[in-house]
């Protein structure tokens, strides 16, 4: 079995590879703020979420090989391997995962802090086809058509 993602951001912690930002930081920040470290970021304190935020642990070859849990000279083998023999994915009953289980109208993709990479990348956020007052374009973006289809 694999390293589990917790285990992952410790050892990137323990390895100083990870960064974590406790002040209060804006969603709409946290896009320009990745590419400019070297480290990949924990945002403790995303403004109007209940939830932290990780990005950047994957940007460069060591942090890479790190969650592969191998060297980074082994990395690609590794990755071979797994594509030439992917195994069936395990069912559990009880896991981290499952500790905060939300169903029906409970369901609110907005909560979970999606960074925003340009004006319009908020319309491919997960569930931004629905219209919602509280993250509507500005008037001036409101008839643009994202590029991406």
């Amino acid at each position: 079995m694999g390293i589990e993602f917790r285990e992952f951001l410790m050892s990137l912690r323990e390895h100083g590879e990870l960064l974590e930002i406790t002040k209060p930081v804006d969603l709409r920040d946290v896009a320009a703020l990745v590419p400019q470290s070297d480290k990949g970021l924990l945002f403790s304190n995303v403004s109007g979420y209940r939830m932290p935020l990780v990005s950047g642990i994957f940007l460069s070859r060591n942090r890479l090989a790190m969650g592969l849990g191998v060297p980074y000279d082994k990395a690609e083998k590794k990755l071979r391997r797994a594509m030439e023999h992917p195994i069936d994915p395990a069912v559990v009953k009880e896991a981290p995962v499952k500790e905060i289980v939300l169903t029906g109208d409970q369901v609110d993709l907005y909560q979970l802090p999606v960074p925003i990479f340009s004006l319009l990348g908020d319309r491919d956020r997960p569930g931004s086809r629905i219209r919602d007052e509280r993250r509507s374009l500005p008037p001036h973006a409101e008839g643009k058509k994202s590029h991406r289809h």
